[in-house]
């Protein structure tokens, strides 16, 4: 491990002068640009320096997928609670940047700080998804940091993995200098510890110095060998362990391993909501299950912690909807304590509840009562094969009666809308167990009939139940990881078989995923380093985005297999049990004596109990952890009744209009962005609000006509409706209430709250509002005065939804002001961009050069 004298850099001068990059002439030419303005709320307010170690948390997909996921977020405030330590976030940036980005020689960068990639110390992915792993070369050839790890030099960030996917590391093994196996929030802190300690030494001295910390694995100093008894992976040197230990955290109510408060996107993502984890693992025993495998043993939240943390998210950040997560939430020993403090909690500010991985065998009828008067008309199950036997071949011990007497409950309170997930190609399937999935269905919904009958329900509430169907695919540490995928053609018949049964019941829907992503799903997740090269090789040949159906071509992939002698069928189908794995070098605690027995009890049928409730099944993990519940609880809990607090229809209310700003760093905030905004400064400011009626209750608000994408506005305002009178100050001060420390401020830094003001009855309506004053600057390139001779002197039409218009009926007015031009306009008719092409000749790509600002509407 001798490396030459001038491979030793200085830590504090990788990152001298770092300039941030600037992508702001080119908003106006991406689909969703406040993906990448940072207008997000609860930000770190620690900068990237050159006096810290710095991390880029990366995740492998688009901004409205990247924000909504946990961990990546648990990583960064850990880090950032750190002084030595600062953590900024990365996503894929989309199609339309990558072009850009490309066109320009510009480097993919931070979301706060706009740093390049390229200048932080460690760039850390999490892999969620084998479909997203070109997204990962992607995203290393966009920031010119080289995508091979034996091409890095001193220089280069180390890059390194954690997450689902780093259990079988070998996939991304030629890409990765390091990858992080279990859970991060105690190894994170070593890791930076061990890095920031050995930041003078070489890059392959820092390596080796992490390859002694728990659960770290170094692919550089391992060697993959295929011979007669598999393919396996060894040790190349004598520092580093053969076995690699998976972490467990276990200080799970530590409140400063937890995200809180969450960060708030301004735009909309995937699931708009804070994620409250109430519990980590399972102990349930599917045998197709990675994630029940690599995550135990079960650690549960204190009840009060999460309470506490609900509340807190409420009260600072207004959000109209709380997710509890776990793998199964209502095997939360304190589940109906915690439903019945929620119950009381939600209604005063018409939360709703996100609650998913709920168990049939756990949905009582008492706790139906009561959750489904917080997550509203919907509800998912998963029974995930039709028969029972092929049930407990895959170890999920519900029977069919319990399935139709829970969802029959759930009906009964006013349920209508059923999502039920099933799985096809499971080991030992028949044609019957495909039949058997068919059947069930119908029986769900011919509950509702019944129940239609009894209690009198309105005979279009029909129930509408959405079937998502996916293929089995055997995952590395599961009993299943022995078992063959079928081949696509047998998949699809099944499939088609289920669809062509419904298919004339509209209240039916049958969605299933891609079978091309599945095989590959399990090629890649059971793959080992050839794999690598594959997906090196269809990156280059433009593959990118894979886990999205409008971007992935299986042919790609098909023809790099073929040109590096890879078999899908191969590493999709059947392993013996005394092959050897090229994932076996990772230790995740459980015996592979415990995944033999239960691959050999899904022959006969047997089931393995859930050891929370009955004895060990000895897999192996509490010899290393012990899990750790909570006392149980007494079930013969009451259940709270659902308040409500909508106003009697004769009780007044009172109107107030409020003036605000939106300035420049808001421009590319849509109007939908804003109003949800409100929204949520409303829920939060403890005003009397009046909320709409419905079951999805908003605060009532008016808003003035929107502004268009990239324009910021002086004299904006929105309409609220209280229950109460209450001073101008005080309605203010309370939209602008901050009740926490840690955070500045609850409002984006360009949204700035002006005044207040009663609404009379003389008061003009926002309907009456027809036209607005907007004003246009340049950068002193742009000759007006030729632009207003050459606007006099001609006409200008366009078409807009099959009709022509006269923009010059649009414009009201146009007088000069230094270095543009203010322009009276109607609202309606063009917008303010149909104007500047068709009118004054400037183009999209002209738009940099401009400042627009709406001064005012009248």
């Amino acid at each position: 491990m001798i490396c030459s004298g001038n491979e030793i850099i200085n830590f504090f001068n990788i990152r001298e002068n770092v300039q941030q990059v600037d992508i702001s002439n080119f908003l106006y030419d991406v689909k969703k640009p406040g993906r990448y303005s940072n207008n997000e709320l609860n930000c770190k307010r620690k900068r990237v320096s050159e006096k810290t170690l710095n991390f880029a948390l990366a995740f492998p997909d688009i901004y409205e997928i990247g924000m909504s996921h946990l961990g990546l977020k648990i990583l960064y405030t850990i880090l950032n609670r750190e002084p030595n330590f600062a953590a900024d976030r990365v996503y894929a940036p989309d199609i339309d940047l990558i072009k850009i980005l490309q066109e320009n020689n510009i480097p993919l960068f931070s979301i706060e700080d706009k740093k390049p990639l390229k200048q932080f110390d460690v760039i850390g992915f999490t892999l969620q998804y084998e479909l997203s792993y070109t997204n990962i070369l992607l995203m290393l050839d966009l920031s010119n940091i080289p995508i091979f790890a034996k091409e890095r030099d001193g220089d280069s960030p180390l890059i390194i993995a954690g997450g689902p996917g780093a259990f079988n590391p070998e996939p991304l093994s030629i890409f990765f200098d390091a990858f992080v196996i279990g859970d991060g929030e105690e190894i994170i802190i070593k890791l930076a510890n061990c890095l920031w300690k050995n930041r003078n030494a070489t890059r392959d001295e820092k390596l080796l110095k992490l390859a002694q910390l728990k659960g770290v694995y170094i692919p550089k100093f391992y060697l993959q060998i295929d011979d007669k008894s598999g393919c396996y992976v060894v040790p190349k040197i004598k520092e580093v362990p053969s076995k690699i230990e998976k972490n467990i955290f276990t200080d799970f109510d530590n409140i400063d391993k937890i995200h809180s408060p969450h960060l708030m996107p301004l735009i909309d993502i995937v699931h708009c909501r804070p994620s409250i984890e109430i519990m980590r693992g399972c102990s349930r025993g599917c045998r197709f299950c990675q994630a029940g495998m690599i995550y135990r043993p079960v650690r549960e939240r204190d009840n009060k912690i999460i309470q506490k943390l609900v509340e807190n998210e409420i009260n600072q950040n207004g959000w109209g909807e709380i997710s509890l997560s776990s793998l199964s939430s209502s095997d939360y020993s304190r589940i109906e304590s915690l439903v019945v403090y929620l119950n009381k909690l939600l209604p005063k500010t018409h939360t709703s509840l996100s609650l998913p991985s709920l168990r049939i065998d756990r949905f009582n009828k008492q706790f139906a009562k009561s959750i489904t008067q917080l997550i509203g008309s919907n509800l998912t199950f998963a029974p995930e094969a039709g028969s029972q036997r092929l049930r407990r071949i895959i170890n999920k011990n519900i029977n069919e009666d319990e399935i139709l007497s829970t969802i029959k409950s759930a009906l009964s309170f006013g349920l209508n809308t059923i999502k039920l997930y099933f799985m096809v190609g499971l080991p030992y399937e028949t044609d019957e167990d495909i039949i058997a999935i068919i059947d069930l269905i119908q029986k769900i919904y011919n509950l509702h009939s019944v129940n239609r009958t009894i209690k009198k329900v309105h005979p279009f509430r029909t129930l509408k139940i959405n079937v998502s169907i996916a293929s089995f695919v055997p995952k590395p540490f599961t009993p299943f990881q022995w078992s063959a995928q079928d081949k696509k053609e047998k998949l699809f018949q099944k499939i088609t078989f289920i669809k062509n049964h419904f298919k004339r019941n509209k209240k039916i829907r049958i969605k299933y995923h891609s079978l091309e992503a599945s095989t590959l799903e399990a090629v890649i997740s059971r793959g080992d380093r050839k794999i690598g090269k594959l997906i090196y090789d269809v990156y280059m040949k433009g593959a990118k985005f894979d886990s999205w159906d409008e971007h992935f071509d299986y042919a790609i992939w098909d023809a790099s297999a073929r040109k590096n002698s890879i078999d899908f069928e191969k590493y999709a189908g059947r392993r013996e049990l005394n092959e050897k794995l090229c994932w076996s070098h990772i230790d995740i605690g459980i015996k592979e004596d415990f995944l033999i027995r239960e691959y050999e009890k899904a022959k006969t049928t047997e089931i393995t109990s859930d050891c929370r409730y009955n004895k060990c099944v000895d897999c192996g993990i509490c010899k290393k952890v012990s899990p750790k519940y909570l006392d149980k609880e007494d079930r013969r809990y009451t259940t709270f009744t659902y308040k409500k607090f909508n106003l009697p229809i004769n009780e007044l209310f009172f109107k107030y209009r409020v003036f605000y700003e939106k300035e420049s760093k808001l421009r590319f905030s849509s109007h939908k962005d804003i109003s949800n905004l409100i929204y949520r400064i409303m829920r939060r400011s403890s005003l009397p609000v009046y909320y709409t009626k419905g079951f999805n209750k908003h605060p009532k608000v008016s808003f003035c006509p929107p502004l268009a994408l990239g324009i910021s506005g002086k004299n904006e305002f929105f309409d609220i409706h209280l229950t109460q009178k209450v001073s101008k100050s005080e309605i203010i001060a309370k939209l602008k209430f901050n009740s926490t420390r840690q955070s500045p401020s609850v409002l984006p830094q360009d949204f700035i709250i002006k005044k207040v003001e009663p609404l009379l009855q003389s008061s003009m309506k926002i309907s009456h509002y027809k036209n607005e004053l907007i004003s246009i600057l340049s950068d002193g390139t742009i000759d007006w005065q030729n632009k207003i001779i050459n606007y006099k002197n001609n006409s200008f039409f366009m078409e807009k939804k099959g009709k022509i218009i006269n923009l010059k009926k649009v414009i009201e007015k146009i007088s000069f002001q230094p270095d543009g031009i203010l322009l009276y306009k109607k609202i309606v008719g063009a917008g303010i961009f149909d104007i500047l092409e068709r009118v004054f000749g400037l183009p999209g790509k002209e738009l940099n050069k401009l400042t627009i600002e709406r001064l005012r509407i009248f």
